[in-house]
């Protein structure tokens, strides 16, 4: 039995760290059934994250840890930090969290969405990328004063 130690938060150096994140995320995309998914765009995606590329989103990679040595990616917690048009203030936006090698890892991304929120007035979550919706609903309710404001997706008619 493996028993781990620690979870680390720290910047991806290794490109088979995030062809792997890259795959669970389309994996989990894919798992879900989101409609009208570019996979290569999705791909494309994590790549500039992790890289540090993108214009606007970033990524806090949390690595399990044993006795110093890396032993599995935990998760990944996607986000941006900006403003609306009606604030100056900055507001967090959680584009996606995946687990990958912990079940569980909703608690930690808690614990990094909270710290991500110091500089922040307000947290913009919304559950349309999640596995169980009423999970991610719970879980905001409890660690967080969080209000329930309707959002609605609206697809196009194919006819």
């Amino acid at each position: 039995m493996l028993i781990i130690s620690e979870i680390i938060a720290d910047k991806v150096e290794n490109d088979n760290d995030i062809k792997r994140i890259a795959e669970a995320v389309i994996d989990h995309m894919a798992k879900i059934k989101v409609p009208h998914v570019d996979y290569g765009v999705v791909n494309r995606y994590v790549w500039d994250v992790l890289k540090g590329t993108h214009d606007t989103d970033s990524a806090v990679v949390c690595y399990l840890e044993d006795k110093g040595k890396r032993v599995g990616i935990a998760g990944v917690v996607f986000f941006s930090i900006g403003t609306e048009w009606y604030s100056k203030d900055p507001m967090l936006y959680d584009r996606m969290i995946i687990g990958i090698d912990m079940v569980g890892f909703g608690r930690i991304a808690v614990k990094v969405l909270k710290k991500l929120m110091e500089p922040c007035v307000c947290l913009f979550d919304g559950a349309c990328l999640a596995e169980n919706p009423v999970m991610m609903k719970h879980g905001l309710k409890k660690y967080f004063n969080a209000k329930e404001l309707p959002t609605y997706v609206i697809e196009r008619n194919s006819e």
